[in-house]
């Protein structure tokens, strides 16, 4: 199947805007500047003490589209935040999010 030259230079243009809208500082900004009600930060070294216990939460997800890649972390983030108000220490998404 052949793409004509406007169907490249969208594909281009989108790859360039996906690119630009999820690297990795921006995401990571966003994270950092996230906290859950208890106060903790959501990055690994937040989570990196190793109780005897562990509680897990698993979620299932309903397909959403979302505008931005901001949205969509800002989604993933609120189902995260109520885990951890819930006792959760290990979240686990059956689905593949991205």
């Amino acid at each position: 199947m052949r793409v004509s030259l406007i169907g490249r230079i969208q594909e281009k243009a989108l790859g360039a805007w996906l690119d630009f809208a999820t690297r990795q500082g921006a995401l990571e900004k966003l994270l950092a500047s996230l906290r859950t009600r208890r106060g903790e930060s959501c990055s690994p070294a937040a989570l990196a003490a190793s109780p005897q216990t562990v509680r897990v939460a698993a979620m299932q997800v309903e397909f959403e589209l979302t505008k931005t890649p901001r949205a969509f972390v800002a989604q993933v983030h609120r189902l995260l935040s109520r885990a951890v108000e819930q006792g959760a220490q290990v979240a686990v998404f059956p689905e593949e999010l991205g």
